[in-house]
């Protein structure tokens, strides 16, 4: 009974852990995240798109939260729903300082990709890009159509 308690416990944490580092820079609160982390929190609790701690943290650039999980073993590999890991994320929005940790955790030549921010403005979304080539793709297959009145 004490295990399943403490797993309960610690899967709360990694939901509290989850929503801390889901905050863009400014509103998280970085000593609270690493406290959950330093007391156990699950470090791969996921969001219903599959998101982790480590994948929301090289999101925003939160570096101090992303080493911390990397440190305690959070899984660098883990992508979500979209097929977006950490290091996507991370390449996706130039934070090169964690861009390296998680190619040294991934056993990867940190120096072999330099980091290339988006421009200025403009961020990549897998997802939209995606539904943007599907549309084009339909266009071109569609017969044109003609209302009758």
């Amino acid at each position: 009974m004490p295990d399943e308690r403490n797993n309960a416990i610690f899967a709360l944490m990694g939901r509290q852990l989850l929503e801390e580092t889901r905050k863009p820079p400014g509103e998280c609160n970085t000593a609270r995240a690493l406290g959950l982390i330093r007391g156990g929190a699950s470090l791969e609790e996921k969001n219903i798109f599959g998101d982790t701690p480590l994948i929301w943290s090289a999101m925003h650039g939160h570096a101090d939260i992303a080493k911390a999980l990397i440190e305690k073993g959070a899984r660098t590999e883990v992508k979500n729903r979209n097929d977006n890991s950490a290091l996507d994320w991370a390449m996706r929005n130039g934070h090169a300082e964690i861009i390296d940790m998680l190619k040294t955790a991934q056993g990867q030549d940190a120096a072999a990709a330099p980091a290339q921010p988006p421009p200025e403005g403009q961020h990549r979304n897998p997802a939209a890009e995606k539904l943007e080539r599907d549309l084009a793709i339909l266009k071109q297959r569609a017969p044109k159509f003609r209302l009758r009145r």
